[in-house]
């Protein structure tokens, strides 16, 4: 029997979550999510961002690209 792969672990930030660990603003933050910068999942009436995806678009320099 072959072992199951690992399942990713995703970490999910709310709106003002993703503002403070990137350092901007809510308005940059929804900037962001309109461009198709930062991809985002509504869960009910909330808005969630997955950290990962974040860090990739802090790291190419956000707004910049």
């Amino acid at each position: 029997m072959q072992p199951s792969p690992s399942p990713t672990t995703y970490v999910w930030l709310t709106r003002a979550e993703a503002a403070q660990h990137a350092r901007a603003s809510l308005r940059t933050i929804d900037r962001w999510i309109k461009s198709g910068r930062v991809p985002a999942h509504r869960v009910g009436r909330s808005v969630r961002i997955d950290r990962a995806a974040l860090d990739a678009v802090i790291t190419a320099g956000g707004a910049a690209q």
